[in-house]
């Protein structure tokens, strides 16, 4: 779904994710999908490139995880795609994966748009 370019490619069509390179989509835990869904939408959630582990201190992470502070939602609804802003700052770990809140919030804020 998301290649090292960070971009989407889904039915022909090509989308560019505003990440930093590589990127890799965060896995849900207990599912066995990578995505929430509410009502007809499904949220995926695309990390950008790992941050240094200096940058890191504050929470119990390893460079292994692959902890990135950058993400970003890609929402699609009836076959559109929709991608959400970037958000910074916000420790995101593609092999430990999100609260649900979060994929909720992205959803949110998109909806309300």
């Amino acid at each position: 779904m998301v290649n090292e370019q960070c971009m989407l490619n889904s039915g022909g069509e090509s989308l560019a994710l505003q990440l930093t390179p590589p990127c890799e989509l965060v896995k849900i835990d207990y599912k066995e999908h990578d995505y929430y869904q509410y009502d007809k939408s499904k949220v995926y959630i695309v990390a950008g490139q790992a941050a240094p582990v200096s940058q890191l201190t504050k929470w119990s992470v390893t460079a292994e995880d692959k902890c990135s502070l950058q993400s970003q939602a890609i929402i699609v609804t009836d076959g559109k795609i929709q991608l959400s802003a970037v958000k910074e700052g916000a420790l995101t770990c593609p092999a430990i994966g999100l609260d649900e809140k979060v994929y909720r919030d992205f959803f949110d804020r998109k909806k309300a748009k």
